[in-house]
């Protein structure tokens, strides 16, 4: 895209000697860049600094300050801007542009490029003149402050109300605070992008220089080089106008945030303390509520009348809709169209205006309530009258913390909604602005009143969302209030307000109802809480029962174990219906879970149920009691406890196994100690082919009898077994009660000790072994080689004879 250039005398010496200075500028520019090993950029504020202020690069950052510039100095800039601006408006003809080699469009463009440099300069003028006014009004700030007087226009006690007219001041200044702070980020934001621009405009300069060098002498190419450069730097003068004013902006923006923060200072400190002199006034508060009941007396006025005139608008409707049946050609089809929707737009006008009014009529009527409630408790601090109890401080907190968060929500509802409706009016100005809708001469009037509902429904809109937002600010208000009561309330008062609020409400909140009985929190926790006492009352009490049975009647203790476990279960279903009676559920209640239960045992829990009964017939028929050894499923384990489930087996390696009952109905099962403890263990021993056997009997017989946990009756024997392979093999039986000792340990004991007597007598104990006979027609012939000396082998692994040395010699065995 081609950019317009600032109009140049050509038969004046001024522009003569600036288009020569122009390129030994750019060229000496360039050296001193090479020299200092950067890329010095020449743009207009280089070539047209004042004099003293050297050229430099473009600043990086867009907070980097700019020369200062004087009120004088921008005002000879636009008068010289306007000149050019004349100049270049009396130049765009067709024989300037031939003489310049460009088009009329270019031309003009050129006259828009200097008008909006000078309405920049012109900015940057105000914007100077402007930072004067806020850096006196800074300075009065500061001297204010520094002084640490308070401006207020009447004497204490004050009112609620004039309290309230500073808590709005603050809010506004609140809100020009985050615009201020918006609009210094999107300032810095244009800045930079300026920057940025202007790094390109100095590379697109370098690089018309280089091709204008390399160029040809034409002189219609010249004459291109010629505009393109001073399009360049009319565009460069443009973007540093625009900066410039960015800057000065950027400073004002500064100045106006230390103002509005050092307002809100002094204004916060007022504001303290008018709220420390707050009194209560009942003229103030019957001032306010008499205001507001005028107002909600206007608005029930205006309910009546906006139905009257919705319920007009519908039967308006009605009769166009009578009419678009009845319509027949085109044109009336398109009248009555329009008609209906210009209907339609009044009929959501004045429902939604209906809408609006009922609920500002809600909110004015808690606005009353608001300053009775504010105004109770200014009266209660005076006279230090706790009638407010903590517990209601925390129900209006919590109460005023739900309003707001509804209304917050409304809030994005109807900001939302007033962007749409915004759109549609863009869209039905379109329409009505292009006239290019079907009959438009007849539709248009029907499009306007369209138009004018949608408008009036907007400002409807927009005085219904300022309501809410003021609403928001009033209840927030009271809301901070309330919350300095409480943080003002000592430990116990906070505690009151925790037990008597959140956990009560907790402790009370209905789970189900059933049978119009109501089962809540405390119900169901007092009824776990019974029924595990009855639990455990009952797991004890079945305790001592068996223990009382075992040592005064002297019931085995798998029978005792027996009435214990039903007594257990007979007292936990007690203990359950009682539970249930207590905290008044019904059984009702678990119908569903009984059912389930019930269907539970025929599918899912059939394994369950089938354990519990064998648990009960093991007890009963005592196939195994505990502390008895059994092997079951390739297991040896001592019993330690049989339940209604399971039975608890310990291993000789001291691990536990849970086995369910129902494997030792299915699976065969052997009891080593079910009629006594006293077992038969087998001891293998193999000694040498030359031991004496009758010796060797004596040894084994020996060591069994001095072993003090075999037993002497049945008495020990020894087998002799077998002649072995390497040994001749002896079998040494002998006796162990299980209550005293465990065979194998036993067994270890003997072996240690019958090793230690053969060593004695000099028996040894066999290993296995063989002799090997070798029967040759000759003797073998061995041969020793040295592998380092060994000769590599050949091709397919044959190893080639050497010539220079003799085999090495053999020896015959």
């Amino acid at each position: 895209m081609s950019y317009p250039l600032p109009i140049r005398n050509r038969n004046s010496s001024h522009g003569h000697f600036h288009r020569r200075l122009l390129f030994p500028v750019f060229l000496l520019s360039l050296l001193l860049a090479l020299f200092s090993g950067g890329v010095l950029r020449a743009t207009a504020e280089d070539l047209y600094a004042p004099q003293g202020a050297s050229p430099t690069a473009l600043p990086a950052q867009a907070t980097t300050p700019s020369p200062p510039v004087s009120g004088d100095l921008l005002q000879q800039r636009i008068e010289d801007l306007e000149r050019r601006v004349v100049a270049a408006e009396n130049a765009v003809s067709s024989a300037t542009a031939d003489a310049l080699g460009v088009s009329l469009d270019e031309l003009r463009q050129r006259v828009a490029i200097l008008r909006e440099n000078a309405a920049y300069l012109r900015r940057t003028k105000t914007a100077l003149e402007d930072r004067a006014v806020l850096q006196k009004e800074l300075a009065s700030l500061r001297e204010k402050l520094a002084a640490g007087t308070l401006d207020v226009p009447r004497q204490p006690p004050f009112p609620l109300s004039f309290y309230d007219g500073y808590l709005d001041q603050l809010d506004a200044l609140a809100q020009r605070r985050d615009s201020v702070t918006m609009s210094i980020n999107m300032s810095r934001t244009s800045l930079d992008a300026l920057n940025s621009r202007l790094n390109d405009i100095a590379r697109q300069r370098r690089a018309l220089a280089d091709q204008r060098e390399r160029g040809t002498s034409d002189p219609a190419t010249q004459k291109r080089f010629e505009w393109n450069a001073e399009r360049l730097q009319l565009l460069e003068e443009l973007t540093q106008a625009n900066r410039e004013l960015i800057i000065q902006t950027l400073e004002n923006q500064k100045l106006e945030q230390e103002i509005v923060s050092l307002t809100r200072e002094i204004l916060t400190r007022t504001a303290n303390w008018i709220r420390e002199n707050v009194h209560f006034d009942q003229e103030d508060l019957d001032k306010q509520i008499q205001a507001l009941q005028t107002r909600m007396e206007n608005l029930r006025t205006r309910i009546t009348s906006l139905m009257e005139q919705r319920n007009r608008v519908e039967r308006a409707a009605m009769r166009a809709q009578t009419q678009a049946t009845e319509a027949v050609i085109d044109q009336d089809k398109a009248v009555t169209a329009a008609m209906m929707k210009a209907l339609e737009a009044f009929r959501e006008y004045y429902q939604r205006t209906l809408e609006y009014t009922e609920t500002q009529l809600s909110i004015l009527s808690d606005f009353e309530a608001i300053w009775r409630i504010r105004y109770q408790y200014l009266a209660e601090r005076e006279t230090d009258n706790k009638e407010s109890k903590p517990e209601n401080v925390q129900k209006n907190i919590e109460m005023l913390r739900d309003e707001i968060s509804t209304l917050e929500n409304a809030i994005r509802f109807f900001q939302g909604y007033q962007v749409t409706l915004q759109s549609r009016v863009t869209t039905l100005q379109r329409e009505e602005d292009s006239e290019s809708l079907p009959f438009y001469s007849l539709v248009a009037p029907q499009l306007r009143s369209e138009l004018r509902a949608l408008r009036d429904l907007i400002e409807a809109n927009g005085s219904h969302l300022a309501l809410l937002l003021q609403a928001a600010q009033r209840y927030q208000r009271l809301y901070d209030e309330l919350e300095k009561i409480r943080r003002g309330m000592n430990l116990t008062e906070r505690v009151n307000i925790l037990w008597q609020d959140r956990v009560m409400s907790i402790w009370n909140m209905e789970l189900w109802v059933i049978d119009n009985s109501a089962v809540t929190v405390r119900k169901v926790i007092l009824a776990f809480a019974i029924f595990f006492l009855g639990l455990w009352g009952a797991k004890a009490g079945t305790r001592w029962l068996n223990k009382k049975l075992r040592r005064r009647f002297e019931i085995e203790r798998d029978a005792a174990a027996a009435i214990q476990r039903i007594i257990y279960y007979v007292l936990v279903i007690i203990v359950f219906l009682f539970t249930l009676k207590m905290v008044n559920i019904p059984l009702t209640a678990f119908t569903i879970i009984f059912s389930a239960f019930s269907v539970g045992l025929g599918l899912g829990l059939k394994d369950l149920f089938a354990n519990m009964v064998t648990g009960f017939f093991l007890l009963l028929h005592k196939p195994f009691r505990t502390q008895d050894v059994i092997e079951v499923n390739g297991i040896t384990a001592t019993v330690q406890e049989i339940g209604a489930r399971y039975t608890i087996l310990r291993t000789f390696d001291n691990k536990e196994v849970m086995m369910p009952n129902n494997v030792f109905f299915t699976n065969q099962v052997t009891n080593w100690t079910l009629s006594d403890k006293i077992t038969r263990n087998k001891l293998t021993v193999g000694v040498g082919y030359d031991s004496p056997a009758e010796k060797v009997e004596e040894l084994l017989l020996d060591v069994v009898k001095n072993h003090l946990k075999i037993q002497k009756k049945p008495a020990p024997f020894v087998v002799f077994q077998d002649f072995g392979d390497s040994a001749l093999l002896f079998d040494l039986y002998f006796w162990v009660d299980m209550n005293i000792g465990v065979g194998m340990r036993v067994a270890s004991d003997l072996r240690f000790r019958i090793l230690e007597r053969c060593r004695a007598e000099g028996i040894s104990i066999a290993f296995p072994q063989r002799d090997l006979h070798l029967h040759t027609p000759r003797p073998l012939e061995l041969r020793f080689e040295n592998p380092e000396q060994a000769p590599r082998p050949g091709r397919d692994g044959e190893t080639p004879p050497s010539a220079d040395k003799a085999p090495p010699p053999s020896q015959e065995v």
